[in-house]
């Protein structure tokens, strides 16, 4: 399954537009931001992950940050990853890439807690019986980690 997501940024004012692009297998997002007159413009597609990405999820974590959860393949192996992502104008500056879990990760959702100023990711782990599993993520910078 590979999975679609948009989230919005208010500070500037774009939607960012996350996919797998089926031919590399890799994981890009495109800006689109819309004039005063309605019309998008789209930027070109920018690489948050090189090699296969399967479900995606992304939340809006104020300040033009926003993070991004997703099943990647890394030597055949799937991984849940997650980065966090910066915009400036129609730029994404990516962080560094983290492992949540290695084990098979599926339909990854990712949420933002305001008040804790906390990520909370959660998936169901096809090594565990599918059973729902969460970790918190802390944000400083472009840099996540979770405990």
């Amino acid at each position: 399954m590979h999975s679609l997501n948009a989230v919005y940024d208010e500070v500037q004012q774009a939607t960012i537009v996350f996919y797998n692009d089926n031919s590399a297998g890799e994981g890009k997002a495109n800006v689109i931001t819309l004039d005063s007159s309605g019309n998008a413009t789209v930027s070109s597609a920018q690489t948050f992950h090189n090699d296969n990405t399967g479900d995606t999820s992304a939340v809006y974590a104020g300040s033009s940050k926003t993070v991004i959860s997703f099943a990647g393949d890394v030597s055949g192996t799937t991984l849940l990853r997650s980065k966090v992502i910066s915009l400036s104008g129609t730029t994404l500056t990516f962080g560094t890439l983290v492992t949540v879990s290695g084990g098979y990760p599926n339909n990854p959702c990712i949420g933002y807690d305001t008040d804790q100023e906390k990520a909370v990711i959660v998936w169901r782990d096809a090594g565990n019986s599918y059973y729902i599993t969460e970790e918190l993520g802390t944000i400083s910078g472009t840099d996540i980690t979770y405990t």
